[in-house]
């Protein structure tokens, strides 16, 4: 249901202010927070088949099983038969190999928002992906050395699949977290009472760490309302004092919504307003924090 008088829902202002989203923020949230926060841009689809993800995995694994290997050939040299030749030339291997797993883990971690609203998904697979393809080369390692070394490698090994192991186990729990988050947005988008609000005032520079809480006031019909949320941006983001907001809620009016029952974004169809300043939170952010 849509307010009466209310601008057109952000799917169809996104027609035009499509321009104004931006996967650095800001993003509100009053449920999930740093990593596990969700944005679901407008026209966003949720996909719950992880196919391409998973292949992705599989291609970390065997190009971090290959990296590996070519290690422990610049230092446990060729085979006791010849077959397998040591030698700086194997750096050939080395490189590119790791390189392509890196690259491809960090590509999952970054686009799965895309696909899912967060980057847990992605990033679980992409980890069971490289701790797995590590462990598996330091297993073949171990066919090859004798003594110290090769309980020292099988330790490695384990450890790594141990790892592999933890990341799989939490990948269906991230996807379906995810699913229920992306699906509350967005069944608030498409049946909850939209109103317009605004950011009372920037959040604290001093505090940042990436995120902040900011107050968000808006008038549900029976009075005005202030809801608290924690607001996620890239400094140049950060949202200052009257930039405008959607306020979506299932809650009658006159009655506070929880923090299940709201949903809050940047109003898309005009031209946002951000803090004239980010430097400040630029160097409040320097010792660390996750948008």
């Amino acid at each position: 249901m849509t307010a009466a008088g209310e601008e057109p829902m952000p799917e169809q202002a996104a027609q035009t202010g499509l321009e104004w989203w931006d996967e650095r923020g800001p993003v509100f949230s009053t449920m999930e927070h740093g990593a596990r926060v969700t944005r679901i841009p407008p026209g966003f689809v949720f996909r719950e088949r992880a196919t391409a993800d998973i292949a992705g995995a599989v291609a970390c694994a065997v190009f971090a099983a290959l990296a590996v290997w070519g290690v422990s050939l610049l230092f446990v040299g060729p085979s006791t038969d010849g077959v397998v030749p040591g030698g700086l030339w194997w750096l050939a291997l080395v490189i590119p190999a790791a390189l392509l797993s890196g690259g491809i883990a960090l590509g999952m971690t970054l686009t799965a928002p895309d696909r899912y609203g967060r980057a847990g998904v992605g990033g679980a697979l992409a980890a069971t992906g490289m701790a797995g393809g590590i462990a598996v080369g330091f297993a073949v390692t171990v066919l090859r050395v004798d003594g110290a070394m090769r309980t020292v490698l099988a330790v490695l090994a384990a450890a790594f699949l141990v790892t592999a192991l933890v990341c799989v186990l939490c990948t269906p729990p991230a996807l379906r977290r995810a699913k229920i988050e992306a699906s509350r947005i967005m069944r608030l988008r498409e049946s909850g009472d939209r109103f317009t609000g605004r950011v009372l005032a920037p959040p604290d520079s001093d505090t940042w760490k990436g995120r902040g809480p900011v107050s968000i006031r808006y008038d549900d019909g029976a009075g005005e309302r202030t809801l608290q949320a924690t607001v996620h941006a890239t400094p140049s983001r950060v949202p200052t004092g009257g930039t405008q907001v959607l306020v979506f809620t299932r809650s009658p009016a006159g009655v506070a919504p929880t923090a299940e029952g709201v949903h809050i974004e940047l109003d898309t169809s005009i031209a946002p307003r951000f803090f004239p300043r980010p430097r400040e939170y630029e160097s409040a952010g320097a010792d660390g924090g996750t948008m």
